[in-house]
């Protein structure tokens, strides 16, 4: 008598999530994560775009203030969030080295100002020929 393995399924199964379960758990990510996931699919892109998203998010952003520190190191100029609890916890705050936050590959040079999480950077370059400055800014989500 000749035993039989039992059938393995060559796929795993498939899991959803309801959509308002998506929904409340990326509106927890952080700006930088959010826009990683806008290209995971058309319908990620849509979901994180919404007005309606967008707002929750910043209301949850809100509950979980954060501070915004500058670092220059070795001529690195960075821009890193990090959460209020740290300080209110007396840890130690660490300075990510993730190309994300630095301004330098941004072609900025200064921090104009916040709001909301997002961030305006300006930069500029002169053009020795004509003397003229050209500037422009470029907006990032702490």
């Amino acid at each position: 008598m000749a035993t039989q393995s039992p059938k393995l399924s060559s796929r795993p199964p498939i899991l959803f999530l309801p959509n308002d379960l998506i929904t409340n758990i990326l509106s927890r990510l952080r700006v930088k994560y959010l826009i990683q996931m806008k290209c995971v699919s058309k319908s990620r892109n849509t979901l994180i775009s919404h007005p309606i998203f967008i707002k929750m998010h910043l209301i949850r952003s809100s509950l979980n203030p954060q501070f915004s520190l500058i670092s220059s190191h070795k001529g690195d100029h960075s821009f890193v969030p990090f959460p209020v609890t740290l300080l209110w916890e007396n840890r130690n705050i660490e300075i990510p080295h993730d190309p994300y936050y630095q301004l330098n590959d941004k072609n900025c040079d200064e921090i104009v100002g916040s709001c909301n999480g997002l961030v305006c950077l300006a930069g500029y370059s002169l053009n020795e020929i004509t003397s003229y400055k050209e500037m422009w800014l470029r907006f990032v989500g702490a």
